[in-house]
């Protein structure tokens, strides 16, 4: 899950943060971006609607569909909360 998480710090980090942001933003942009489609995941909108939206807004389709990964397969058991520590824990661990 790490490489993971470091692919989707990379993509959303780079595409939704200003050039002079650092590493730790960007792990926070991404565990929030994390917690916001967990939080859309619980009240029922389904990944294909997820992806259509990240798409649209400027995501590749590849890092769409990582961060859809996280989300609806590898952390379906976690609450939005859960998933967004542990995206942050992670994160930040790979920067160290």
């Amino acid at each position: 899950m790490k490489n993971l998480i470091l692919t989707v710090v990379l993509a959303i980090g780079l595409t939704a943060t200003s050039a002079t942001a650092g590493p730790v933003e960007n792990c926070s942009v991404v565990s929030s971006g994390v917690f916001e489609i967990a939080k859309a995941r619980d009240v029922g909108i389904g990944p294909e609607v997820t992806f259509n939206v990240l798409t649209d807004s400027g995501l590749e389709p590849d890092f769409a569909a990582a961060l859809l990964e996280v989300v609806y397969i590898s952390g379906n058991s976690l609450s939005p909360k859960e998933l967004k520590d542990a995206v942050f824990a992670g994160c930040i661990a790979e920067l160290t």
